[in-house]
């Protein structure tokens, strides 16, 4: 296998193909580095230990399985004194039918790698995410300034409520922790790509502290763009109590005023992580729910034409049309926004990759030394002669 010139050690990194149901291009990967990583819990704590500090995290590069061909990849968090550090790969292409090989390299004299590698929303780590992403957080940062959208979109967070609590343990590297008893929520500046779509996939992962027992007629909004006026209602999500049972719902709108609204009834528990994806196929299409993989037959489903080009905020784990009391309560991490239908594939695969269950690592491999086989043999030659030619 050819090796990428100028690095040292580099690691195989493989993609199971029992879990890509279809082949997939493009795809952004989570290659998570710690002391139990992937499927099998491996160790490749390997990598800090030739980088040894957060500085060096862009002395790496990933290629395809060819050794040499590098893909783009975003750092959303390294973190080197415990040992962890979550990337975003773009595998140019992931086949269902075979296994996927990606190389990771590291080398701590290496210059940083630019060209390729950056941490979120900075150089070219926008280019793990194709244009069908209209914005991407992964809710990884100090502050809500900090948390940025790692798109070319540049939608990023630019106002919050109370206290939110930054950097919290979340289901991919770090999280935003909301209490709806203090009024918290964050928020995203309107724009052209946030609604206004035909076909569209909404995911996110959210840990509750409220859902599981929700009391008829109480809402907890988790994404809303709705403003203070019914004519800007575009789309929502939230979870909703009612006499029949508790339900996770998609209203939508196509003229501001009339609201499409889908939903399935499902007690969501607290304290669980779940991977929640609503999707639709284009305009007066009916829409789908996902959690954790698994399709959810609607209760009720109303089509919508194309998305009200809304000038409302996007707010998460509150919406601004609602009344006070309405507030999610609990962890909300990787939240996706795209413009386009996901395939089941891709969903997937999602969620596979945010469980960290799609890769295996191989174990730390070192450039050759570069000498030619004559050579090396006569240098064996030579040893096994006690150094005669």
């Amino acid at each position: 296998m050819a090796w990428l010139s100028g690095w040292d050690q580099r690691v195989k990194l493989t993609i199971d193909n029992t879990d890509i149901d279809a082949a997939l291009s493009n795809f952004p990967v989570l290659v998570y580095l710690s002391t139990s990583s992937g499927r099998n819990n491996d160790d490749v704590s390997f990598v800090f230990d030739e980088l040894t500090n957060d500085a060096n995290r862009k002395k790496i590069a990933v290629t395809t399985s060819d050794g040499t061909t590098e893909c783009y990849v975003e750092i959303e968090k390294w973190d080197d004194a415990n040992e962890q550090a979550w990337l975003w790969v773009k595998a140019p292409s992931i086949s269902n039918s075979a296994d996927t090989d990606l190389y990771l390299y590291y080398d701590k004299d290496h210059a940083e790698n630019t060209t390729y590698v950056d941490d979120t929303n900075t150089g070219n780590s926008h280019n793990v995410w194709n244009s069908d992403f209209k914005a991407v957080h992964h809710l990884t940062g100090a502050d809500a300034a900090a948390l940025d959208d790692s798109t070319s979109q540049n939608n990023d967070v630019t106002a919050s409520g109370g206290t939110p609590v930054y950097n919290s343990a979340g289901k991919i590297g770090k999280c935003v922790e909301l209490d709806a008893g203090a009024s918290e929520y964050l928020q995203i500046a309107d724009a052209d790509t946030l609604d206004g779509w035909d076909a569209f996939t909404i995911e996110f992962w959210v840990d509750g502290d409220n859902l599981g027992d929700i009391a008829n007629g109480v809402y907890r909004f988790l994404l809303c763009k709705y403003a203070t006026v019914d004519n800007q209602r575009a789309w929502s999500i939230f979870y909703y109590g009612d006499v029949a049972g508790d339900r996770t719902q998609l209203n939508t709108s196509a003229d501001g005023t009339v609201v499409a609204s889908s939903f399935h009834r499902m007690n969501l528990a607290n304290g669980t992580w779940y991977h929640i994806v609503w999707r639709r196929t284009g305009a007066d299409a009916n829409p789908e729910l996902i959690i954790n993989n698994v399709s959810k037959a609607l209760d009720q489903t109303e089509t919508c034409g194309t998305l009200k080009a809304s000038t409302a905020p996007l707010d998460m784990a509150r919406c601004t049309y609602s009344a006070a009391g309405r507030y999610f309560d609990g962890h909300m991490d990787e939240v996706r926004l795209s413009g386009s239908y996901r395939s089941d594939a891709w969903v997937k695969a999602t969620y596979e990759t945010g469980r960290d269950e799609l890769l295996d690592f191989g174990s730390e491999e070192s450039a050759p030394s570069g000498l030619s086989i004559p050579v090396a043999m006569h240098h064996y030659r030579q040893m096994m002669n006690g150094g005669q030619g």
